[in-house]
């Protein structure tokens, strides 16, 4: 639980999403179906991985297993989090920037407010409060887009006589 001025949320991580956990490798449906409970989704994209892998691969490898699992969570909103920067410089950062920026624009993902790209380092701390507080604002907004699609939804769904719900009438409590 993260405390975010006077909110809290709900953080959760999932590891061990490998190749093929869409398919069922490791225990891919497993972490994928308690991702589906998620507002937000947040990649955490190491800069400088100890595998010497490439950070834009393992981005796009996640996610592709999320749309081969679920075209509704691959729609989810992401935040993308470049993790570990205390162990590059700022050139390094700025080449792996530009990279997922180019990325982001060649899948049309650019640009879009679900998508933000931020740099942190749990080491040294550098950027996790403004991150904490910003995720936090993001979540409250999307609780609050699904309790109206929720609400909507309901004012419209059909009664079992197949016409309309009326709409209830708020009335006041005169605690």
């Amino acid at each position: 639980v993260v405390q975010s001025g006077y909110f809290s949320y709900v953080v959760a991580d999932i590891p061990g999403l490998v190749e093929g956990a869409s398919d069922g490798q490791g225990l891919g449906h497993l972490f994928l179906k308690h991702v589906e409970r998620c507002a937000i989704l947040a990649h955490l994209v190491e800069i400088a991985p100890v595998d010497d892998s490439d950070p834009i691969e393992n981005y796009r490898l996640i996610e592709s297993e999320l749309e081969a699992y679920s075209p509704d969570l691959a729609a989810k909103p992401r935040w993308i989090i470049i993790s570990k920067c205390d162990l590059a410089d700022q050139k390094r950062r700025d080449e792996v920037r530009q990279q997922f920026e180019t990325m982001l624009t060649e899948t049309h993902q650019s640009n879009q407010p679900d998508r933000p790209l931020t740099f942190l380092s749990s080491a040294n701390s550098e950027g996790i409060k403004p991150f904490i507080d910003a995720l936090g604002d993001r979540v409250r907004q999307e609780r609050a887009i699904q309790e109206e699609l929720a609400k909507q939804s309901l004012e419209n769904a059909p009664t079992k006589a197949g016409k309309k719900q009326p709409p209830k009438e708020s009335r006041k409590d005169d605690d």
